[in-house]
């Protein structure tokens, strides 16, 4: 919860890794063990291929800049992409922006 533009309580967050190749990022606040609140954002597995990632990129992993600024015409203000982190609580400031150009068209963006 936010308080004046600042999370309440500290959040600690934990990447847990089970032996049989499930992760889980999850997060929990309070002390008491009793009366805490465990959140889990992230599930996932992890799947170990022969040749990592090197021998198993997916097709369309590389992508023409070009090609995409042509499928992508219209140019997002900076401003206004950043204001949506503004209302789902992460308020991000200038310094921490590291995007400086979006553009989009229908259901794609870059």
């Amino acid at each position: 919860r936010r308080v004046d533009g600042k999370l309440e309580e500290p959040v600690e967050l934990r990447l847990v890794l089970w032996t049989d190749g499930r992760l889980e990022l999850e997060s929990e606040v309070g002390d008491d063990p009793d009366d805490n609140i465990l959140t889990t954002h992230v599930e996932a597995t992890l799947v170990k291929k022969k040749g990592g990632w090197a021998d198993n990129r997916p097709e369309g992993d590389v992508h023409d800049l070009n090609q995409l600024r042509k499928m992508c015409p219209e140019e997002v203000g900076i401003d206004l992409m950043y204001s949506f982190g503004v209302r789902c609580g992460l308020p991000l400031q200038p310094r921490f922006r590291c995007v400086r150009h979006v553009q989009k068209h229908d259901r794609l963006g870059f």
